[in-house]
């Protein structure tokens, strides 16, 4: 990464006042750390609990940009207004992490995932499944669904370097997911559902992403809130998109 470059930090939030200032605080402070610009950009979708003020007063070091929706309208609608405001006017060599909102993604793995765009891979996701990765407080039932995204992924797509498909904390080259983001005509990811993140993979195979893994220790246990996955309704949401984004479907 270039010292001009900026790394923007984009976190989907839907109902979470309570972990977004301390959430924003803790990456405040990785972020300082790094030789480039930072932002940080918060979407918030349609939430009822405060959750845009509560990120709008938190920011300190770094600034905090926040976009509302009116509605509740999913990850992946969310997830898409964050790409329409932050890639138009991005240059090649800014990156983009994405991490969950609630918690559970740790900001101090992100310098792993920048070092290893820096070392010229497209897109860097924090594995539960890369060696050394650990999984804290989630169901056995979530756990087994997982494996089976992760091993229907890899069976159906088969995207070299990649074991987790469903990871939402990820690192991504500007200049990559732009190219993907104007071949889908803006609308990436075209799903609102939570399977929107194994889409933007897909897609981004499509267009020869350079993928790598960093491990992760996922901390379910650390989760503020109930969880806003249906599990049924996601689980047919991947093999949607499964259907319709991997060679399976040709």
């Amino acid at each position: 990464m270039e010292d001009q470059s900026t790394v923007f930090l984009l976190l989907p939030a839907f109902n979470e006042r309570d972990a977004l200032p301390s959430l924003i605080r803790s990456a405040e402070t990785v972020m300082g750390t790094l030789p480039v610009r930072s932002e940080i950009v918060v979407v918030d979708d349609g939430s009822t609990d405060g959750t845009a003020e509560a990120a709008s007063t938190a920011g300190g070091s770094v600034k905090v940009e926040v976009i509302r929706h009116e509605r509740n309208m999913g990850l992946g609608a969310a997830l898409r207004t964050g790409f329409a405001h932050i890639l138009p006017s991005s240059n090649p060599d800014d990156v983009i992490v994405i991490m969950d909102a609630d918690g559970t993604h740790d900001p101090k793995i992100a310098p792993s995932m920048l070092k290893a765009i820096s070392q010229g891979y497209d897109v860097a996701i924090a594995s539960r499944f890369a060696p050394g990765g650990t999984v804290a407080g989630v169901s056995p039932l979530r756990r087994l669904l997982s494996r089976i995204a992760a091993f229907t992924g890899k069976a159906l797509a088969g995207i070299p370097g990649v074991r987790d498909y469903s990871s939402g904390y990820r690192a991504y080259r500007a200049a990559t997911l732009k190219k993907a983001w104007r071949r889908a005509g803006g609308n990436l990811p075209s799903t609102a559902s939570f399977a929107a993140t194994t889409e933007i993979l897909l897609k981004l195979g499509a267009v020869g992403a350079k993928v790598t893994e960093v491990p992760l220790q996922l901390r379910y246990d650390l989760k503020q809130g109930a969880s806003k996955m249906k599990l049924v309704r996601t689980c047919l949401a991947y093999l949607g998109i499964y259907m319709t984004n991997t060679r399976f479907s040709r």
